[in-house]
């Protein structure tokens, strides 16, 4: 979970200025929940004083040596490596950051749910927080 490493204080961000024509573009390399080192490509948008919203538009756990591979170098026109001998320390670490991470839902649910969402004339996001909402319910019935 890429996204983890802005819960790490010791992570390094430095600005990418290659890719911030449109938008500012960090990378970041921290380590994860899981303990892995991570690679980032990131942005930052402000919601207000206290809340920002970080989107990821890349992350791979990295090795020794670590090189692009030619399809990541591609799509983003990335160079083979970065200096992050002069990036910040813990640039976004938040102490008590909330981070959601990404949920994957097997593709035959997904279909069921959807199809059961469009003939409920509701979206797919109120109807899986619907069901969530009531298996946790049960769940703390029966506890």
């Amino acid at each position: 979970m890429a996204m983890t490493i802005f819960g790490d204080p010791f992570s390094i961000t430095i600005f990418d200025a290659d890719h911030s024509d449109a938008e500012d573009r960090w990378i970041s390399i921290g380590e994860s929940l899981n303990l892995h080192l991570v690679l980032a490509v990131h942005t930052e948008t402000e919601i207000d004083r206290d809340v920002s919203l970080s989107r990821l538009t890349f992350g791979q756990e990295t090795n020794p040596g670590l090189r692009l591979n030619s399809t990541m170098k591609e799509l983003d026109e990335m160079r083979d490596e970065y200096d992050f001998s002069g990036g910040e320390r813990g640039k976004f670490y938040c102490k008590d950051a909330v981070l959601i991470p990404p949920v994957h839902i097997d593709r035959e649910i997904l279909v069921f749910l959807a199809e059961r969402a469009k003939v409920k004339g509701t979206t797919l996001n109120s109807m899986l927080n619907e069901l969530l909402k009531k298996h946790v319910e049960l769940i703390r019935i029966s506890s």
